[in-house]
């Protein structure tokens, strides 16, 4: 009785004394959605940038975007995004946002939008294109030929057209062999030197200067609404981008490139960085060399073009990648962030019992062990009762065999 009641303090003193909680370290993850209530095919701007991470000093390196609508997730190492949604429907985002701490932390946000349908009888306005391109070189030599290629340039709406014939077309499989299905753009080109090249279906651009001196590239691109080739006015998207042309025969640094951006990870797992983009302007052989850091120290340097590598803490690693042309032209890329997390356990299946339908429990937390409201508290009343009644049954048999 005297171990009962010693368990039934224990109890309560558990229940009034309270647990201190831990300090909580995940980051939270917040969004804004513009517009609120699209149209489908409308582009919807998403913006993380009101998260913020409650550790002390910690930043978030990470943006993970799951739109819901069965398109592949997208990881960022910037807070904002676009996504345009093909048909309307109720659909769940989730933003799952990453910090820089060792181990590293997540937080998970879901937020539901709603893309309501283009009424039948609205004249749905025509959205521009996108106009973007990108050159094969911002540094080049006079006399060089350098490549403008704009094949990023996008069309939400866009009349999709195959390549060759210009059949309409939803997919590649409408098209005939060897030609492809695509938005039908038309690009035209000023090479900020007084060239220019008129509109045309094909992407891609190639000029060379003869003046050393800084050029302002510009871009224009028109959709099959807004473009005949041939028109001098013209509702366009345009861009630009600024090149620089040393003399003839000087020497050009190369460009470094890592074909991948911020990488996650899990410890003993092999990871590969390929910097086989990275390319010389004047066609030099490159040398490469990586450097792996961790906690501001280098750990690693490797000489090759592709680096495959595991890492065996967890943490936040920052990967860059220099290349040289061996005439004394250099680049050294940003370095990407690599967090790497423990390594999820791995479980094992239960033994089988081996009598079926029994549970078997250690005797110290059998039911026998442990205080009940039949054995703690009021319900020791009726438990003493018997108790006393026994004992006092047993008195009187005593005292009639002695008599």
């Amino acid at each position: 009785m005297s171990n009962s009641i010693s368990r039934c303090v224990v109890l309560m003193v558990f229940a009034i004394v309270p647990v201190a909680a831990a300090q909580d370290s995940t980051p939270r993850a917040l969004f804004t959605i513009t517009p609120a209530d699209p149209q489908a095919g409308q582009e919807v701007a998403l913006d993380a940038s009101f998260s913020f991470d409650r550790g002390s000093g910690g930043s978030i390196i990470l943006y993970s975007w799951d739109f819901g609508d069965g398109s592949d997730v997208v990881a960022l190492d910037h807070p904002t995004t676009t996504h345009t949604y093909a048909a309307a429907g109720l659909y769940t985002i989730a933003l799952t946002v990453v910090d820089d701490d060792t181990p590293p932390n997540q937080g998970v946000t879901e937020r539901t939008i709603v893309v309501v349908a283009v009424p039948d009888n609205a004249e749905v306005p025509n959205q521009l294109p996108k106009a973007q391109f990108t050159l094969s070189t911002t540094q080049a030599a006079a006399g060089d030929e350098v490549t403008f290629d704009a094949s990023a340039s996008t069309d939400e709406d866009g009349v999709k057209a195959c390549s060759i014939g210009g059949a309409a077309c939803t997919g590649d499989a409408d098209c005939p062999e060897g030609e492809t299905c695509a938005v039908q753009l038309q690009y035209a080109w000023d090479f900020g030197d007084g060239t220019t090249q008129d509109f045309t279906t094909d992407p891609v651009a190639t000029h060379a200067y003869s003046e050393p001196k800084k050029y302002e590239v510009r871009l224009f691109v028109c959709d099959q609404a807004t473009c005949t080739l041939g028109s001098s006015t013209l509702d366009v998207s345009e861009t630009f981008q600024e090149i620089e042309v040393l003399a003839a025969g000087t020497n050009v640094a190369p460009i470094a490139i890592i074909a991948s951006g911020p990488r996650i990870g899990t410890v003993g797992e092999t990871l590969t960085f390929d910097g086989q983009l990275s390319f010389d302007p004047n066609g030099d052989q490159l040398e490469f060399a990586w450097d792996v850091r961790f906690n501001d120290l280098l750990i690693d340097q490797v000489l090759t073009s592709v680096m495959t590598r595991s890492f065996d803490q967890v943490g936040t690693y920052e990967i860059a990648l220099e290349v040289f042309d061996g005439r004394g032209g250099s680049d050294r890329t940003d370095p990407i962030m690599v967090v790497i997390a423990e390594a999820p356990p791995v479980v094992e299946p239960p033994a089988a019992n081996p009598n079926p339908g029994n549970t078997l429990e250690e005797p110290m937390d059998s039911a026998l062990q442990r205080p009940t409201l039949m054995t703690c508290g009021v319900g020791m009343i009726p438990a003493m009762m018997a108790s006393m009644l026994v004992m006092a049954a047993m008195f009187v048999t005593r005292r009639r065999s002695r008599r």
